[in-house]
């Protein structure tokens, strides 16, 4: 066979070896972001976990709220 076959076939794997290491890189970057959010979900959670329980009562306000409404919409 002719070298420059050789040339040929050996210029088609440099070309698909780059693309499965450009695919590899791709992945491993998803891999990485699916990561770091599932542990930022589970420092979040342990968080909550620990956060203090609140109590919050709502009670009537002691005078006729105020609104930003024209004259002509007021009763």
């Amino acid at each position: 066979m002719s070298e420059t076959f050789w040339t040929a076939v050996g210029s088609i794997g440099t070309a698909l070896a780059l693309g499965f290491v450009a695919w590899q890189a791709y992945l491993t970057r998803a891999a990485l972001r699916v990561s770091q959010l599932m542990t930022a979900g589970a420092i979040r959670s342990r968080l909550d976990s620990q956060a203090p329980g609140v109590t919050l009562k709502l009670t009537a306000p002691r005078w006729e709220p105020l609104a930003a409404v024209p004259a002509s919409f007021v009763k």
